[in-house]
């Protein structure tokens, strides 16, 4: 792997500091917390990968997003229409994967309940001045949406270094899925 680095000076004040937040969870069925900071900066997109616990079912999509951003906190200030409508790619992703510069969709196996997706945020990144929230809700009940397993790298700028202390994950947390691929037989705890 190379990285490429420039050092300045000085960085211009609307610059700010470059953020990544991991999030993982397991057996969710109605809410899925992306990103909750505060502070001030803005949010420039993130990775996804899902995993349904029933194999051939992708119900999981089904979640529009729902932006907080400072004092709109109570009621969203963005509210979309779908999990897969966020990454650009609705119904499921019916062509199957594709890749372009800011969304994409890298892996998507239906038989196995599996979607990997990132999106970029360039020239839409959604700004906050206190604090920002994001989070994909299902709007069915819980009989209606299968458990699922995600993970997710959030990325986003901010006025200050300092972040919040997230704490350790746990190595069930980190190895959550309910199967890996071409291993069906085999099963993480």
């Amino acid at each position: 792997m190379n990285v490429l680095y420039q050092e300045d000076k000085q960085l211009s004040p609307e610059k700010g500091y470059l953020h990544a937040r991991f999030s993982t969870g397991k057996d969710l069925q109605e809410h899925l917390p992306l990103c909750q900071v505060q502070g001030s900066g803005h949010y420039v997109g993130c990775t996804l990968s899902l995993q349904g616990q029933r194999l051939n079912e992708l119900s999981f999509l089904e979640a529009p997003e729902y932006v907080s951003v400072d004092e709109d906190w109570d009621k969203p200030r963005i509210t979309g229409t779908g999990l897969e409508d966020y990454f650009l790619g609705g119904w499921y992703f019916r062509e199957g994967p594709f890749q372009g510069p800011f969304h994409g969709v890298v892996l998507k196996d239906t038989l196995r309940a599996s979607v990997v997706m990132y999106r970029v945020h360039e020239a839409d990144a959604i700004h906050f001045r206190h604090r920002f929230r994001f989070a994909f809700v299902h709007p069915w009940g819980k009989d209606r949406i299968n458990p699922f397993f995600f993970s997710s790298v959030s990325f986003f700028y901010m006025t200050t270094p300092e972040g919040e202390e997230k704490g350790l994950f746990n190595a069930a947390d980190l190895l959550g899925q309910y199967r890996v691929r071409d291993t069906d037989h085999q099963s993480i705890p």
